[in-house]
């Protein structure tokens, strides 16, 4: 458990929203699990198809989890900045995870093992409900992305994931090159430069050395699609930081098991397994996770 003395400045450096949100009580829980880490981009948080071994709760920068299609093309379903975490579904049990989380804008992030997260999910009702809202329209955003690739017009698009990583990265100035904006977007690398060009030369946007500035945010949001209006309001559902209070008392908590705890051998049951850098069955180790009955 972190010293109590450093609990003030390490609580300084949480900037997300799902923590800020939490009543101080049950704040206190999650955050003696959690570890503040820095993110550089391209770094790649977990893999698909892979066990997840940690869960980021982002203060700031943007991540993407980014799947491959069938034809081996590489698209990216959502993205992830302050408001979120990576491997939510981890807190669920789903601890296989079919995408990839890849650091796109530098930042840095709280740390959690993957089954301190399922632990106060199952316990901690402000927060279980909190993530719940947040998967709910994270899952929202996904669908959404689905229709704004084969409904709009590329301009449109790059609009408003322009706008989105700008709320993403809290800066008006963030790193994008045009391969990356291509995978994204849908689009040939040859058609991104045209439209960024053309943005560029509207005065919306400037863009130098592979980094991208946005000069005039209320043209760039009368000429991003209707999607941008859909996917910040997962931004808005979230309340601000004390806003979820309960009127009685917390309940007596049963103990999460320390970090270093001994790990079971692996039996039959309601388990997870943790990533331990091997793909598929080649997972060397199992944790039991307390049941809801035996409390």
């Amino acid at each position: 458990m972190p010293n109590r003395a450093r609990l003030p400045a390490l609580r300084s450096q949480v900037k997300n929203r799902i923590l800020l949100a939490l009543p101080e009580y049950e704040f206190q829980h999650i955050f003696r699990h959690l570890a503040l880490v820095e993110l550089r981009p391209g770094r790649v948080l977990y893999n698909a198809d892979n066990w997840i071994d940690y869960a980021y709760f982002m203060n700031s920068g943007m991540v993407s989890s980014v799947s491959v299609t069938m034809e081996g093309q590489t698209v990216e379903d959502g993205t992830v900045g302050h408001e979120g975490l990576m491997g939510g579904p981890a807190a669920l049990g789903d601890c296989k995870i079919f995408c990839s989380g890849v650091v796109q804008i530098a930042g840095n992030a709280m740390r959690i093992e993957s089954r301190a997260l399922r632990f106060e999910f199952q316990h901690n009702a402000g927060f279980s409900r909190l993530l719940l809202d947040y998967m709910h329209d994270l899952h929202l955003q996904l669908g959404q992305s689905g229709e704004c690739h084969d409904l709009h017009p590329l301009e449109q698009r790059l609009c408003c994931l322009l706008l989105m990583s700008q709320d993403c990265a809290q800066s008006n100035s963030f790193p994008f090159t045009y391969e990356f904006l291509s995978h994204i977007v849908r689009a040939t690398r040859a058609a991104v430069s045209l439209t960024i060009d053309a943005l560029q030369e509207a005065g919306l946007i400037s863009y130098r050395r592979s980094r991208i500035s946005i000069m005039d945010r209320e043209a760039m949001e009368r000429r991003a699609c209707k999607c941008y209006q859909v996917f910040t309001h997962k931004y808005d559902r979230l309340p601000s930081a004390g806003e979820i209070h309960q009127a009685t008392p917390p309940p007596i908590r049963q103990s999460c098991p320390e970090g270093n705890a001994p790990r079971s051998k692996r039996r039959t049951g309601s388990r997870c397994r943790l990533a331990t850098g091997l793909s598929g069955d080649k997972v060397a180790s199992v944790v039991e996770m307390p049941q809801p009955g035996n409390r």
